[in-house]
Formats: structure tokens, sequence, C-alpha cells
């Protein structure tokens, strides 16, 4: 996409790394995904220094969490979120185990 010089062009956190032009399913919460080229932890010279070692730290933390609630399931058919278009997240989010 292309903004003509003078336009104004806003960009919105909460579509970050959900392109349908970069990923299949973009809504999907996919750990196995390839070709995965997100920008969480930026890109180029300005790249997350700390970056290996939060994925590190999330794949302990979900190994862990997942292993002592084997049986973690939602309550809900469909988890809540939150009506914004600033910052996408869940407002709700039922499960039991």
């Amino acid at each position: 996409m292309v903004v003509p010089r003078g336009d104004m062009a806003t960009g919105f956190i909460g579509a970050a790394n959900r392109d349908p032009d970069q990923f299949s399913n973009p809504d999907d919460l996919d750990a196995a995904r390839v070709n995965n080229r997100h920008l969480s932890f930026a890109a180029g010279s300005h790249y997350c220094l700390g970056a290996a070692l939060a994925r590190l730290e999330a794949q302990i933390a979900l190994a862990t969490f997942l292993e002592r609630y084997p049986n973690l399931h939602l309550l809900v058919a469909e988890p809540v979120w939150r009506q914004t278009a600033q910052l996408r997240g869940l407002q709700d989010l039922s499960i039991g185990f």
C-alpha cells in the first residue's frame, strides 16, 4: 500500500500480525506457524535483543502451564473480545481445569 505524500496514515497495534496477505488464518493462535513474518520483536536494526529469551520464556511458561492443567478447557463457546480499535485483547476468558 502506498500512502501519498501529505496524506495521513494511522497504525493500529490491534491489527498487528493479523494480515491475511501474510498469514493463512491470521486470527488463529498457531505456535507452529511456518514463514512467520510477524513484527512482534520489530525488524532490522531495531530488532529486539531479548527476542530469543522472550521466546524461550514463553515456551517454558506455556508448556509448564499446560502440563500442570492437562484438562484445561473453555467454559464458553467463544471468548469475549474487547470492543476497541486501539489494542486487541480479551475482555473475558472463562476456563475450567
